[in-house]
């Protein structure tokens, strides 16, 4: 079952800035995004700006009872926007309309039956729709943040892939993301036991290394990276 995750220290304000990572993430999901769009898990609504001028209609779905009352501050009142403050299994019992796109950061990872969720989404797409994910890498890496953030696990490229094609999709592509970020956080969270982001440390390695690792990673594949991103279809 989808939880309401416990994000303390205002971990998700400190992400909100790091506009690069934000913008490398779109860059590869945007081209796959249109008609009605479904956000799992859309916290206070960082991605739901980017989502927004690319979708017809958009759906958030935010469990978490204080992020979704933010959201609707943020965007509810929005003719093209919808927000149900549910978990992904009650929205999927009662879903009106298949979709066209489903995007998922940060989100799969908090998901104790994580195949189950994707069976579902697979039967609420449209024929040709897509799935985009992005998900922490390596459980090599897994810490104490992991623990603090609700994650079940940290994926490998053979397990994501493998669970995203049991629930019956077929595979575009999927791709090692933030490959200079591994060795920060295994220093600072797996071995160094830290359960904060530090907004300024955020900041500077977004703007000094995530500025141009972004769109390098874009036009180059990388042989490993703190997180993986997949595209796939029904």
């Amino acid at each position: 079952m989808q939880q309401a995750f416990d994000y303390e220290s205002n971990e998700l304000e400190t992400l909100s800035g790091t506009i690069h990572y934000q913008q490398a993430i779109m860059r590869f999901f945007a081209p796959h995004i249109h008609g009605h769009v479904l956000e799992v898990g859309a916290g206070i609504g960082v991605y739901s700006d980017y989502l927004l001028p690319l979708s017809d209609h958009l759906s958030l779905i935010e469990p978490d009872a204080k992020q979704a009352k933010r959201l609707a501050e943020h965007v509810g009142a929005l003719d093209s926007v919808t927000i149900h403050a549910t978990t992904i299994e009650t929205y999927i019992a009662t879903a009106p309309a298949k979709i066209d796109s489903v995007v998922m950061i940060n989100v799969l990872e908090h998901i104790q039956d994580d195949i189950k969720i994707l069976q579902h989404l697979y039967a609420q797409l449209k024929p040709g729709g897509a799935l985009l994910i992005f998900v922490p890498a390596l459980q090599s890496l897994f810490s104490d943040l992991d623990r603090k953030f609700g994650h079940y696990r940290r994926y490998s490229k053979h397990d994501l892939v493998n669970k995203v094609q049991i629930a019956g999709f077929h595979m575009e592509q999927v791709r090692w993301f933030d490959p200079t970020g591994i060795l920060p956080w295994y220093l600072l969270h797996t071995l160094g036991k830290k359960t904060e982001i530090s907004e300024s440390m955020a900041k500077i390695y977004d703007q000094g290394v995530i500025s141009w690792m972004g769109p390098l990673q874009y036009h180059l594949p990388m042989p490993i990276g703190k997180n993986l991103l997949l595209i796939a279809r029904k």
